[in-house]
C-alpha cells in the first residue's frame, strides 16, 4: 500500500508539521487525506488487498487500536473539520 501525490496537489498546510501534529498526531491519513481535498484533489483509492503491518508507539499499542477502538479517527476528523471551518474537506 502507498500513496502518490503528484505536484501541486496538497494544500499548502500539508508542510506544517506542528499543525499537523495538533490536529492528527496518530492519523496521518486522515491528515493527507483533508490536505488533498482542500486544495481540490481527486481522492482516488485503488481496490486490492493490503496488509497492514502493526506500527507502534511508545507505549506499546498500535496505530488501529488507537484510532479505530478508540475512535480517535473520528475524534481526528472532527478537529480538522473545525479548524478548517468553512472549507471542511470531508463534506462529501
Amino acid at each position: 500500500m502507498g500513496l502518490l501525490f503528484p505536484t501541486h496537489t496538497l494544500y499548502p498546510d500539508v508542510i506544517d508539521w506542528k499543525l499537523s501534529g495538533d490536529l492528527c498526531p496518530t492519523a496521518d491519513d486522515v491528515w493527507l487525506n483533508a490536505m488533498c481535498r482542500l486544495n481540490n484533489s481527486k481522492v482516488k483509492n485503488i481496490p486490492g488487498s493490503s496488509t497492514f503491518l502493526p506500527v507502534m508507539n511508545s507505549k506499546n499499542t498500535t496505530l488501529s487500536i488507537i484510532n479505530n477502538d478508540m475512535n480517535q479517527n473520528d475524534i481526528q476528523i472532527q478537529i480538522t473539520r473545525e479548524y478548517c471551518k468553512d472549507l471542511d474537506p470531508f463534506k462529501y
